[in-house]
């Protein structure tokens, strides 16, 4: 990689992590992927971040820029966090880092034995292939499944306030169906990002609509939800002056309006600084 770094990947790992631990020196960093999968939410993934934590328990390990949300409210939740918390705090050498201020807090309030620190996701500092496709139309980004916040209703009148402005919309997702391995996931993922530099506009309620229409530079309206990481890591982007968060839908004109007139430019170098401790966590690793 960029910082001459050598590694192994395991992205099927599930119930092989004790085997893999067996074959990995002590000595060797064990890296977990970013996203939002930390808490009761997903408690697959979550086994899978305990499993992990259990099998290498004499590893260093580094969890790349997450999302953590344990329900405290319920019982499930704090069951949840309980048997997680064990396994967190009995791991000796962990550096955790998360993607927006609310799981710092948690993580700082009910985990303060945790080593962890607040940096951008680790999308926002990936760099994009030059785009000259023309650029035509909106592209809705809306979410479908557990944690959909967006009503039916309130999709056909997103739709019918943005066609006073654009004939061509047409629709995605930043899940993808076909199955993604080490060979074509760069392609798969340009594929993605070439779906955002081809729209006008970007109406969108999932965390990585916002950020690939920021990276891409277009023009995006977030649909503002719940969702603690969106609120969160827009905290990144709300500088820019082409990705803006919309609480009432009826004020969708006037914002469209405005976005048609930005001229988009991306940060980049203000989120590179705001990464700095997790590349200096890794050059520590040389």
């Amino acid at each position: 990689d960029e910082m001459g770094l050598s590694f192994l990947e395991y992205p099927q790992s599930i119930g092989i992590e004790s085997k893999l631990a067996k074959v990995t020196p002590s000595d060797k960093i064990i890296v977990i992927t970013g996203g939002g999968f930390m808490g009761d939410l997903w408690t697959n993934e979550e086994q899978r971040i305990r499993d992990t934590f259990s099998s290498f328990c004499h590893n260093p390990i580094i969890i790349f820029p997450q999302t953590v949300y344990f329900n405290l409210n319920s019982e499930s939740g704090k069951e949840c966090f309980e048997t997680s918390r064990k396994i967190y705090e009995s791991h000796s050498n962990l550096k955790l880092f998360v993607r927006e201020k609310y799981s710092y807090d948690f993580i700082r309030q009910n985990l303060p034995e945790i080593n962890v620190e607040l940096v951008p996701d680790i999308v926002m500092i990936y760099r994009t292939i030059p785009n000259d496709i023309e650029r035509k139309g909106c592209l809705f980004c809306i979410r479908n499944d557990k944690e959909k916040t967006v009503t039916d209703e309130e999709i056909i009148n997103l739709q019918d306030a943005v066609r006073e402005y654009f004939i061509d919309i047409s629709y995605t997702d930043t899940v993808v169906k076909e199955k993604i391995n080490l060979n074509n996931r760069k392609e798969i993922v340009n594929d993605k990002l070439s779906e955002f530099a081809s729209a006008e506009l970007v109406v969108t309620d999932r965390l990585h609509g916002m950020i690939f229409s920021a990276i891409t530079e277009t023009p995006c309206i977030v649909i503002n939800s719940l969702s603690h990481k969106i609120r969160g890591c827009y905290e990144w982007l709300k500088d820019l002056d082409y990705i803006q968060m919309v609480d009432k839908l009826d004020s969708l004109p006037l914002i469209i309006e405005q976005l048609m007139k930005v001229k988009p430019h991306y940060d980049r170098e203000k989120i590179e600084k705001a990464m700095k401790p997790l590349y200096d966590t890794l050059r520590e690793i040389k």
